[in-house]
């Protein structure tokens, strides 16, 4: 993840990455490797030590830092949560990214792979991803285990898409990290013999997009964050609400209050894997800077004006 001209500082290997197989009830998720590793090599993560406030106090200047398991019980009304049977388990889910460092640049790096798109080009392609709910094409039988009735109509806010892109690259389209993130939304692409960011996306949800351009490379970033929603909002909050002010809950340590917006800000920089604390049952935000920083661009960033 980086940010370029205009970008946050890269953070080497700390690109989100997730794997993803639809084979079955157990292939909406598949054991992968963080950047430049096969998925082989993984094992769980060790415990990651978090900060279970959800952000950093937002501000306006411009960022430099990079990147249910029981049965539905009958009632008498519906409830806004969703029970669902039982979640995928920890050794299922993607592991964070490799450890951060902070090397930003180096003698080939960042780089580019040709010319930057113009920024007119960049805001069609991030509104037109942002608006298509990916989920609506994954096959009843390969749903995540436990989703019971209509698949959830999931898509990114555009403040939201357009606010991480400009984290991440300063929507620059042709720009290459030092940890092999490409494009705008520093996706990882999939090198002989690994399975990268790309190919977990394009699998998960049966889409052929190239990474290597700037449509493909906006619907993968789309699709990653559709993922995160789906997962944290299935199986801890029980809504999918990407609202600035959605209602925190206590799903942090020692009950403190999250919401959904920031935890899944935050995978997207550190992997769902960073996020998710060892007791499997509550969240932190190891990251608040990064969190905070997207947050501020939501409302106050150039790029919404152009």
């Amino acid at each position: 993840m980086n940010n370029g001209v205009n970008v946050r500082a890269i953070v080497a290997a700390a690109g989100a990455v997730i794997v993803v197989l639809s084979t079955g009830t157990l292939g909406w998720l598949m054991l992968g490797g963080s950047r430049g590793t096969p998925a082989a090599s993984w094992a769980p993560p060790p415990a990651v030590t978090t900060s279970d406030e959800a952000t950093a106090p937002p501000s306006t200047a411009v960022p430099t830092t990079p990147a249910a398991t029981r049965t539905p019980k009958p009632t008498s009304r519906p409830t806004p949560r969703p029970t669902p049977s039982r979640k995928p388990p920890r050794a299922s889910l993607p592991p964070p990214p490799a450890p951060t460092t902070t090397v930003t640049t180096g003698p080939n790096c960042p780089s580019y792979t040709g010319t930057n798109a113009e920024r007119s080009e960049v805001k069609a392609a991030l509104t037109t991803a942002a608006a298509r709910r990916y989920w609506d094409g994954v096959p009843e039988s390969d749903w995540p285990p436990g989703l019971t009735g209509p698949m959830p109509e999931i898509t990114v806010p555009i403040e939201l898409m357009k606010a991480v892109a400009w984290q991440e690259s300063g929507w620059q389209s042709a720009i290459k990290a030092c940890d092999g993130g490409l494009g705008v939304m520093q996706i990882t692409p999939s090198p002989p013999g690994v399975i990268g960011t790309d190919k977990q996306m394009n699998n998960r949800f049966g889409t052929n997009y190239d990474v290597n351009t700037l449509a493909g490379n906006a619907a993968l970033g789309a699709e990653y964050l559709e993922w995160l929603t789906m997962y944290f909002g299935l199986y801890y909050f029980g809504n999918y609400d990407l609202s600035l002010d959605a209602p925190k809950q206590p799903l942090g340590r020692n009950g403190a209050q999250l919401r959904l917006l920031d935890v899944v800000i935050a995978a997207y920089n550190v992997g769902p894997g960073g996020v998710e604390n060892t007791d499997q049952v509550t969240l932190g935000i190891p990251n608040p800077t990064y969190v905070g920083n997207v947050r501020a661009l939501m409302t106050e960033c150039v790029c919404l004006n152009f």
